[in-house]
Parts: structure tokens; sequence; C-alpha cells
């Protein structure tokens, strides 16, 4: 484990604008992968990159120096055509603390929205590319397996994907969970800053229901164009905003200009459901929007109460879950103290199946004659029935003794 490094940075410190500046472009990312393996003194690399994050996660040598590697990323980045930021937004984690960060991150504790499900996808896809092209073997392997197993547990036993305590997390639940059966024609995001961006990538990895069309509407042109590429959208001004409400479902506000953005009259006459959500301060939509047919608002207000309703529960899980990701690291150990004692338990198992058969085959040619071929072939079956439960019983010695060392190391 203390092989383990992830570089890289995430949302939480260059914000989603300037996050896509340091994402190696997709045509570069096997290169990047196989210079890592050739030159820096890494034996398997996995590059995670997702709306929230852009990481490698590393196997090194003795000779791994960070430095040069964070260095040589400006480079990689820079083929992308994206402004980057300075060399401080990428952090270096190693060893335990290394191990833990990627739990977490598998676990969607580290995510915007604490609880998605989205980042097991994307962290199995990263392992299957690097590993298909031979860039991550059993190390990576191991640990990938069981942060997956993990984050898998966090889901599964705890309710925090139900859960959240911040309003701009609640609304894109809340978004999420009313279109999940639908079919959407137009999702609207009003606002390109950090708010409109993380609603156009929630609506745009939706695992359910289907998004025909996203668009961005913002003061700033370049910056609309910017995240509709990365969400697949089409980029329009502030101005044009009204001509795309007659065919929008979805539209989320998150702008900061002092005057009301959609009233009543510009979504009258609606023959399919549609959802506002009101992020912004103060408020894009006039609250007279609620009370006409087949629309329905969701504001601060009713956002942050929702919010603070969970705030209590969502510690508890987070507790929870904290401790299913210690017992998983846990677990780890086990897992690499078994890799490591693989090779040595299949020659031994060979070794003993061989004396074992000797024995058989010696004890049948010596003390078993006279027997019909019938009881000689039960005689030998059941001889060789011991032998294989005798081998058995040996490893399985063996391998408990393996798992038994994780609590030894703590």
């Amino acid at each position: 484990m203390d092989r383990l490094a992830i570089i890289g940075t995430s949302y939480k410190r260059t914000g989603f604008v300037d996050l896509s500046g340091w994402t190696i472009p997709i045509p570069f990312r096997e290169f990047a992968l196989r210079e890592l393996r050739s030159t820096y003194h890494v034996s398997e690399a996995i590059y995670l990159s997702t709306c929230n994050r852009s990481e490698l996660v590393l196997w090194t040598d003795d000779q791994f120096s960070s430095r040069r590697i964070t260095r040589r990323w400006r480079e990689w980045a820079a083929r992308g055509g994206q402004e980057l930021g300075s060399e401080s937004d990428l952090t270096v984690q190693t060893g335990r603390d290394a191990a833990r960060y990627l739990f977490n991150v598998a676990a969607s504790l580290d995510s915007l929205v604490v609880g998605e499900t989205e980042i097991l996808r994307q962290l199995k896809e990263a392992h299957a590319y690097s590993s298909q092209r031979g860039f991550a073997n059993f190390r990576l392997k191991t640990m990938i397996e069981r942060a997956l197993k993990t984050g898998r547990q966090v889901r599964n036993q705890t309710s925090l994907a139900k859960l959240s305590t911040s309003v701009v997390s609640v609304a894109l639940k809340e978004i999420r969970r009313r279109v999940a059966t639908r079919n959407i024609r137009r999702a609207v995001i009003i606002g390109a800053g950090e708010t409109g961006g993380a609603a156009a990538r929630a609506l745009s990895s939706s695992s359910s229901g289907t998004i025909e069309n996203i668009a961005i509407a913002n003061r700033t042109f370049e910056k609309a164009e910017k995240l509709a590429d990365q969400v697949g959208g089409q980029a329009y001004q502030l101005d044009q905003m009204p001509s795309l409400l007659a065919d929008a479902d979805v539209i989320v506000s998150a702008v900061a200009v002092p005057n009301t953005l959609i009233k009543p009259e510009m979504v009258q006459n609606r023959t399919r459901p549609l959802l506002l959500v009101d992020l912004a301060i103060p408020a894009n939509i006039a609250a007279e929007c609620a009370d006409v047919p087949m629309v329905s608002l969701l504001g601060l207000e009713q956002l942050e109460a929702i919010a603070a309703s969970n705030k209590p529960l969502l510690e508890k899980e987070l507790e929870r879950a904290a401790s299913i990701v210690t017992q998983g690291l846990e677990k780890l150990r086990g897992d690499i103290n078994m890799k490591n004692i693989g090779p040595w338990i299949k020659q031994s198992r060979d070794h003993l199946n061989n004396v074992g058969q000797e024995e058989v085959d010696a004890m049948m040619g010596n003390e078993f004659e006279g027997l019909t071929p019938e009881e000689a072939d039960k005689i030998r079956a059941r001889l060789e029935r011991m032998v294989k439960r005798m081998i058995h019983v040996s490893t399985q010695n063996y391998k408990d003794h393996a798992r038994s060392r994780q609590s030894n190391e703590r």
C-alpha cells in the first residue's frame, strides 16, 4: 500500500470552470499513461476524469517523483487548449492516506452530491480502460475492486443517496428524481457559473430518462460555450433565453441579475409538465409561476427546508459510511496479503497434490493387491478425496493466517 499515489485535483480545489483546464484530453490519455510507465517510475496507472475530478491513481517504485509528474501534467492538459491554473491546484497523496481517499471517492463521500452512484461506474470504466491497455495489473485491480465493493456497501447500507444538506445538492437530486422516468425535450440552464454548471452536469450524466437537448444561456457567451461543450449541449446568449422556454421541460436558473427573468405569462399554455428550479439570489423566477397549470416551482426556501430536515439524518449516515470505509480498508490489507502469498499457495498445492498422488499410487500397488477393479476404484477415489481435503485444510489455514495479519498492522 505504501507504493500507492494519487495525484490530481477536484472541484473543491479549483471550482468547476478551472477544473476542465486540468483534464487530460481524451485523444492524449493513452499516450500519457504509457509515458507514466516508461519514464516516471510508475508500474501501474489509472486516469479518473469526471465532472468532479481529474486524478491519476498510480502504483510507484522507489525512484518515483510526484514533482516531475505535476510539471509534466501541464503539458498533457495544455493539449486541450484550456487555460491552466497553478501547479498548487494539484495535490499528492500517498500510502494509506491515498487508499482512504480512493475509498471515500468510490463511496461518493467526496462528490458534490454525497451519495451519488455515478462514480462507481466512472471508476470501474477508468480501471477497465487502463487494464485493457496493460497499464493496470493486479495491484491496482486489488485496490479498485475492494474500493468498488466498499462503495456499493455504502450505497446499499446507508441512506446517503436520499439525503442532502446543501441547497444545490438537494436541487440536483430533486431534479433527477422528478425527471427520472420522463423524456425531456429540452433542459434550459440559465447561468454558466459553478451552480449552473453543476446542474448541467447532473442532468447530462443522469442514468435514467432521456434528455434530447441541454441549452446553456449566459451573459458571457464564451462561458456558455465552454459549459455546453462539456455536457454536449448548445450555447445561447442570456437575451435569447425567452425563445427557449416553449420547448423546455426543465429550467434551472442560477444567475445573479437584479430583475426577474421568468414571469408567469412566459410559461402559460403548457401541454407538458414544466419544472422550474430557482437557485439564484435574488430570485430569477417569479413566485406566481407556481400557480400556472402544468408548472411546478422549486425555490430556495423549499430547498433550504429540505436540506435542514436532512442534516441530522445525514450526519448519522456519514458516520456509518465512514465506518464501512474503514472496514473496507481493513479488508484491503487482507486482499493484499492474499495476493502476495497467492503464488506460494499455488506452488504448495501443486507440490502436495503430486506427493499425495504418489502415495495413493504406491498404496494401491503394494497394499491392495487382489481387489476387483470396482473395489480398487472405490478405494482410490476415497484416498484421493482424503488427499484433496488435507490440501484444502492446509492451504485454507495459510489464507486465514494471511487475512489475520491485517489486524496486526493496525
